[in-house]
């Protein structure tokens, strides 16, 4: 993990290919708007955020690593017909930016997983879906225990899947599938369109599951 004087903001910053707050306006990274003006930065909440003047809005640095990620796991149908500067961005609500905050700390090496581990998988489990569980694993460990009452409750939107493991729609559905199947995920309610799931219970033959150093 980073020392505490490390400008966490420049970090986050040059992860994404945007310049730092302190070096001014630069290009703009998210997808699709490389021909307008640079973007600057503001304050807002007490947190540099980016603005993009073609958007007309400011950007957190993890809703932009959230914009990039959602870019590159899109099917060509999914992308806006015209690529206006605002249709194009696909954006999730606050409580998955929270999660991309996290993400993107964890790839910058400024958080580290908890200690434990919360999901235990059979030893046979398909490759597609170990990925599944292991993005899952990562993603609760990650999770701040100040900010959630039941820490084992959890969403796992099939678009953040295929973000975060890099499988196209079909394998996300199916590893999610395979792993509601043989009960190391259970759905227990829904917010929304969300399905809301905790870790199944452990059984005899299963394993604590790893979590792979998946940054570059």
């Amino acid at each position: 993990m980073a020392g505490k004087n490390v400008d966490a903001t420049a970090l986050r910053a040059m992860a994404l290919g945007v310049r730092p707050p302190k070096q001014g306006a630069g290009p703009c990274v998210l997808p699709g708007h490389a021909v307008h003006p640079h973007a600057s930065w503001l304050i807002y909440l007490a947190h540099w955020e980016l603005w993009c003047p073609w958007a007309d809005r400011s950007f957190s640095l993890a809703a932009v690593r959230a914009a990039l990620a959602y870019d590159s796991a899109a099917a060509p149908h999914e992308r806006a017909s015209d690529h206006s500067a605002f249709e194009r961005l696909w954006l999730p609500g606050g409580v998955e930016i929270s999660r991309w905050a996290e993400f993107l700390d964890w790839e910058i090496g400024l958080l580290e997983p908890s200690d434990g581990a919360f999901l235990h998988v059979p030893g046979d489990l398909s490759l597609t879906a170990r990925r599944v569980a292991e993005s899952i694993e990562l993603l609760l460990r990650l999770r701040s225990t100040e900010r959630w009452r039941d820490r084992d409750q959890f969403t796992f939107a099939r678009r953040f899947c295929r973000a975060v493991t890099g499988l196209a729609e079909d394998r996300a559905r199916a590893g999610v599938d395979e792993l509601r199947t043989i009960g190391v995920i259970v759905a227990v309610d829904r917010q929304g369109k969300a399905i809301v799931y905790r870790p199944g219970p452990r059984t005899d033959g299963r394993q604590i599951l790893s979590i792979e150093d998946g940054r570059a």
